[in-house]
């Protein structure tokens, strides 16, 4: 299988990451609409949509209207795909019409 990091053209790669960085994999710009999954206090699985900042094979950095947790699990759901990858919210930005969160892919 092809990896799609590979074809992504050299332009629309982001700038290299500063050494103070903890990020270890490249991050490429991704401006489109995704779906993210959580669940609610009742455990019932509930959605809203989001919109993409940066992508890498670690993660992605994500703009929503609601707030999400620090340590929360949620699911990315990406345009055409049927299905949602998952992933832990790192860190939280919190802003008057929502918040800018970093989701690291898996559920370490």
């Amino acid at each position: 299988e092809t990896d799609p990091f590979l074809l992504m053209r050299r332009r629309d790669r982001v700038k290299p990451v500063r050494r103070s960085e903890r990020r270890t994999q490249p991050r490429f710009t991704f401006d489109d609409k995704v779906v993210v999954w959580r669940r609610d206090e009742a455990g019932l699985a509930d959605h809203s949509s989001a919109w993409g900042l940066n992508l890498s094979s670690g993660g992605v950095r994500l703009v929503l209207p609601t707030a999400l947790e620090v340590g929360e699990l949620v699911g990315i759901g990406f345009r055409g795909k049927q299905l949602a990858v998952p992933g832990r919210v790192v860190w939280v930005s919190t802003r008057a019409d929502g918040c800018v969160a970093g989701i690291a892919f898996g559920r370490n």
